[in-house]
């Protein structure tokens, strides 16, 4: 990481020539996603710049990322059409949703992360789903 007066640039290690990133609700972590040869999820520690987690199992670019307001759950969604719900903590993918013909653009969490919203290609309806897995981890 290179520090001058108040900003900072951090150098990620990443095997990407397009990264999209996300920032924690508390702004201490940093979600990226990108386009490599095997896309992956990173979550970073801004302060140290330091890997935390790599999420693996996209079969293309990672452009869409979200975090709930507890920082418990991200979500990411890639031009494979999959949407994949992650454990923080663990790194492990509790769900993934499949329904998408087209890349995924975006994902969202509401403030009470049992709805989550998909928008993907022109022409699809924006997804609202209401994720079972969140009702049992609470």
């Amino acid at each position: 990481m290179t520090t001058t007066g108040r900003n900072r640039t951090l150098r990620l290690t990443v095997q990407t020539s397009e990264m999209y990133g996300a920032f924690s609700p508390d702004r201490s972590r940093l979600l990226t996603g990108g386009d490599g040869h095997v896309p992956k999820v990173h979550i970073w520690d801004v302060e140290t710049g330091n890997c935390l987690q790599a999420l693996t199992g996209h079969k293309g670019p990672v452009a869409a990322l979200a975090w709930t307001e507890d920082q418990r759950w991200v979500a990411s969604g890639a031009f494979d059409g999959c949407v994949r719900l992650w454990d923080v903590g663990s790194g492990i993918c509790v769900c993934v949703l499949e329904s998408h013909r087209s890349y995924v653009r975006s994902v969202d969490f509401s403030q009470c992360p049992l709805l989550f919203a998909v928008v993907s290609d022109a022409g699809e309806p924006v997804t609202c789903a209401t994720l079972p897995i969140f009702r049992r981890s609470r």
